[in-house]
This record gives C-alpha cells, sequence and structure tokens, in this order.
C-alpha cells in the first residue's frame, strides 16, 4: 500500500463523522460528557506531560528508536514476518477467526462486558472504540463501531495497527499509565487510547 493510499485511510478513520456516536449507540454509558477527556487533566496529553510524548521523550519514537518501528525492524511488520498478519495467519482475524468480531460477538464493543479503550484524536475527542480480544490483541472499531481493523503486539510493550486487510496503518505506544498513545506508520502523534473502565464508572 502505498503512501497516499495509507494517508488516504487514516483520513477517513480519524476523522470519520463530526461527532461521535450519540450515547444509544456507546455500552455502558448513559450520555455523550461521560466519555468526554478534554478537561481530564490525568487522561489528556494535553494536561498531563507524562504521557505527552512531547514532553516524555520515553514515550516518544522519534526519541526512542527502540519503540520506533521505522529505527526497530523487530517491531516493524514490513521487516518481521513473525508479526506481518498477511504472512502470520494466527494474528490475523481473517483466519483466526477467535480474532475476528464478525465470529466472535464477544468482541463487540456493543456487548456491554466489554474491556478494552477508547481512542481519542489530539483534540481529545473520542473516535472510536478498541476492544481487548486477548493480551496480544486488540480489535478496532471506528466512530459508528463499526469493526475497522485490529492491533497486534510487538515486542516492544506496544502495538501495530492494520486495516482489516492487514495493511499497516501505525502502532501504539505503551504511555506508561495504562493507556497508549497512537502514531502512523511514519511516527507522527495522532491520538491517544484511555481504558474504557475509566468511563463505565464514573456516576
Amino acid at each position: 500500500m502505498n503512501t497516499h493510499t495509507a494517508t488516504t485511510i487514516l483520513a477517513l478513520i480519524l476523522t470519520g463523522c463530526s461527532a461521535l456516536a450519540t450515547a444509544e449507540g456507546l455500552p455502558g454509558l448513559q450520555n455523550s460528557s461521560l466519555i468526554d477527556a478534554k478537561d481530564n487533566v490525568i487522561i489528556n496529553p494535553e494536561f498531563n506531560s507524562a504521557i505527552n510524548p512531547e514532553h516524555n521523550s520515553s514515550i516518544d519514537p522519534k526519541s526512542n528508536s527502540s519503540i520506533n518501528p521505522n529505527a526497530n525492524s523487530a517491531i516493524n511488520p514490513t521487516h518481521n514476518s513473525a508479526i506481518n498478519p498477511k504472512l502470520q495467519s494466527s494474528i490475523n482475524p481473517q483466519h483466526a477467526l477467535t480474532l475476528n468480531p464478525q465470529h466472535n460477538q464477544a468482541l463487540s464493543p456493543k456487548d456491554r462486558s466489554w474491556s478494552g479503550f477508547y481512542h481519542f484524536n489530539l483534540d481529545a475527542k473520542p473516535i472510536g472504540a478498541v476492544v481487548r480480544a486477548d493480551s496480544e490483541n486488540l480489535v478496532y472499531f471506528d466512530d459508528e463501531l463499526a469493526w475497522a481493523g485490529y492491533f497486534s503486539a510487538n515486542s516492544e510493550g506496544g502495538f501495530n495497527w492494520f486495516t482489516r486487510d492487514g495493511d499497516w496503518l501505525g502502532f501504539l505506544i505503551d504511555n506508561g499509565e495504562q493507556g497508549f498513545n497512537l502514531f502512523d506508520n511514519e511516527g507522527e502523534w495522532i491520538g491517544f487510547l484511555t481504558q474504557s473502565a475509566v468511563f463505565k464508572e464514573k456516576p
């Protein structure tokens, strides 16, 4: 997939609709304000410098080559066949049906018992949901809760991000506070993930 195509896919996924699905479309929530990270000084990187890669070099792939797939070939799926879903069927939901939400209903974010993360853009607007399949696999849903891709673990505590067809879009880096920062496959910071439980537990 060329850079233009990847950029187009990213733009479609990250912008999507102008607003997240209404509260009725999101499980475990009474109203949309419960998934608002904008003014949360703990989970919003704008306020918490410890989880902001522009202020914390240890979680910045441009400063820390060990967590950057473009500098560390071991965690780059285009160089390491063991983490490339097009070559490794065990991590590809099209083959490993336990990782496929179309075959495994337990992976649907519409199930009120789901576990995982909400995906926010850098403006702290929620634009997706990420369901945890197991410790090494996450399933990605867009702002309308349609299955849009998946994440597969690398060997550095992060995950690579793929389209449903297995094209590499980017990667997640652990922020050290039970969440992740999301980068495109060129290493540009484009969003963050926060545990869904943070919002489910709010009144």
